[in-house]
């Protein structure tokens, strides 16, 4: 039997198998549902911004993409400081796995973008905030 209905994390990782695009019809035998179901998930995670519409085609974040949402979020809460978890929480339609958001978040700062604390006593969490 054909499961009903995908997930935006099912959707999300099944994405990233296609990098240049990929049609609902093509997505929806990965995650073994029908095509239209597949094209109702696709565009619920896009309408949240966890992927990109060119098209007919859809495709996952490009890493500057992902960085542009981290970015915004740090920018519109100034006062706070993030890491990893904090990201992820934050923003959970780009399903990010916390390396994928340490790294955003490091990039960011060797950018010139971010702050970085890490307190060696509290390893291994390091914050980011927002550069004054």
């Amino acid at each position: 039997m054909t499961p009903r209905k995908a997930t935006r994390a099912d959707v999300a990782h099944a994405l990233r198998a296609y990098p240049d695009g990929v049609t609902p019809s093509i997505l929806s035998a990965d995650l073994k549902v029908r095509p239209e179901v597949a094209r109702s998930a696709l565009n619920r995670l896009h309408e949240y911004g966890g992927c990109v519409r060119e098209g007919s085609l859809y495709r996952p974040l490009n890493p500057q993409e992902v960085q542009t949402q981290v970015l915004a979020l740090l920018t519109r809460n100034p006062d706070q400081e993030y890491g990893h978890l904090g990201v992820r929480q934050a923003l959970p339609w780009l399903h990010l796995s916390a390396q994928e958001a340490e790294t955003c978040l490091r990039t960011l700062h060797d950018a010139g973008h971010l702050t970085h604390e890490h307190d060696p006593t509290d390893d291994p969490w390091h914050w980011y905030g927002v550069r004054a």
